[in-house]
């Protein structure tokens, strides 16, 4: 009798909880043992996620300054690259990595190579200093940085390569290109620069194929990272000024005009990325839109809101990935998480009473005082153990060790619909589903 009314309850509860949980109920969690230092850049190739940066392992495993994940574990491409990665692209189908390497897989490559999925190769004689910044234009790899000179030919500090050679993109740009990007049939670079072909452009300017345009007067300050949300640019960096009027930190162009994004962020905007019809800010900063939003925030076409509790350190890289958001920096918790400098936002999927994942059952719940069992099998132990209510804040964390575990909750929390997970140590899901407190 006592399961009979609590499924009924449960199914009655179903709407509300796929509505709630679906929009509220979004956590962060650790990728793996993620990196043993700073992450630069992200982006996919061949189906997995691929994170550079600064570091020599991922997932405990040796990982030079580059290293894949498809959603269960970390695999190094070759044996990476010998110095730090700053920035990722897919170009003809392989991945190009750029950064202040010299090295790519053993072989050398000076600040750019190509990774095909399962060999590193050069392309030409390389650049040579940092590269900060990759994007693809009409058919052609860019890449942006603090060199002056490409496949040895002077190139100001932005490059083309065509397939086979290296040109210069005009007379390039008088001071560093920290981010690229592709906006209304233009190439959009954004730097410490305040002049590009010649011409006055403060801190961005766009590339036709031809000739450098300004975009209405620029920034006040560095531009530092790019993107497209909605068929609007979005720039982000060091500057209180758009076009001659107030944007903190970031700003909308709309080909031709600037506006800002509500009050903006309170400090440095160092990485940026649009994905499933919402815009995603990192930097260093500690507001968004006057509220608190610790160095990662979302804009909605609207409002700014924070993701969960935010980072403990500058957030430097973003981007999508299988529904989900990953974020990498210098942090090394994430939602006050325990996460190695990349860690994953997402929205767990709504459930029916019991949803089983490799062998993880919810045997019953006691409705009168919050005891239940927990059934998970051997192999999948030690797990870890969360329940979260309605408005998606975590209520109870545990370690689950033996394949019963009994779960007391006691007087801890109100009767009502809660929802629970199990994940393996490293924050891969094994089980959800739901059930109520009476």
């Amino acid at each position: 009798m006592k399961k009979q009314f609590i499924k009924k309850t449960c199914i009655i509860g179903l709407f509300q909880l796929v509505v709630i949980w679906s929009s509220h109920a979004q956590t962060w969690s650790a990728v793996g043992f993620g990196t043993n230092n700073n992450v630069l850049a992200i982006d996919t190739f061949s189906n997995d996620l691929y994170a550079g940066g600064v570091f020599d392992s991922a997932g405990r495993i040796p990982a030079n300054n580059l290293a894949s994940w498809n959603t269960l574990t970390w695999s190094v491409p070759g044996t990476g690259l010998n110095n730090d990665v700053n920035a990722l692209v897919v170009y003809n189908g392989s991945l190009i990595a750029g950064g202040f390497f010299t090295n790519a897989g053993g072989n050398p490559a000076n600040a750019v190579a190509k990774w095909n999925g399962t060999s590193w190769s050069a392309l030409g004689a390389g650049l040579n200093n940092r590269v900060l910044s990759l994007a693809v234009y009409n058919g052609n790899l860019y890449a942006g940085g603090e060199f002056d000179s490409a496949g040895g030919q002077p190139a100001k500090y932005i490059a083309q390569w065509n397939g086979s050679n290296w040109v210069s993109v005009g007379s390039g740009v008088n001071n560093w290109v920290y981010a690229l990007t592709v906006f209304n049939g233009q190439l959009i670079a954004g730097g410490k620069f305040t002049t590009a072909g010649g011409i006055s452009c403060n801190y961005i300017a766009g590339w036709n194929g031809i000739k450098w345009d300004s975009l209405k007067g620029g920034m006040n300050n560095s531009v530092r990272t790019l993107t497209v949300y909605k068929t609007q640019l979005v720039a982000g960096g060091v500057f209180s000024l758009a076009g001659g009027i107030s944007a903190s930190n970031i700003a909308l162009w709309n080909g031709a005009s600037w506006a800002a994004l509500g009050a903006g962020l309170d400090n440095d905007v160092l990485s940026l990325a649009a994905y499933n019809n919402t815009l995603f800010a990192g930097g260093a900063f500690l507001n968004a839109g006057g509220n608190p939003a610790n160095r990662v925030a979302q804009w909605n076409g609207t409002n700014w809101s924070p993701l969960g509790n935010g980072a403990n350190f500058n957030v430097t890289a973003l981007s999508g990935y299988k529904g989900s958001v990953y974020a990498g920096g210098a942090f090394d918790t994430a939602g006050g998480l325990v996460a190695k400098h990349i860690a994953k936002w997402s929205t767990p999927s709504a459930v029916n009473e019991v949803q089983d994942l490799n062998g993880t059952t919810l045997l019953y719940p006691d409705p009168n005082n919050g005891t239940f069992l927990l059934n998970v099998k051997n192999t999948l132990l030690p797990a870890n153990f969360e329940i979260y209510n309605l408005l998606g804040e975590m209520i109870y964390t545990g370690r689950l060790s033996s394949s019963v575990s009994e779960i007391k909750l006691n007087n801890t929390v109100s009767h009502g619909i809660y929802l629970y997970r199990v994940l393996t140590q490293s924050g891969n899901l094994l089980g959800q589903g739901k059930f109520v407190i009476q």
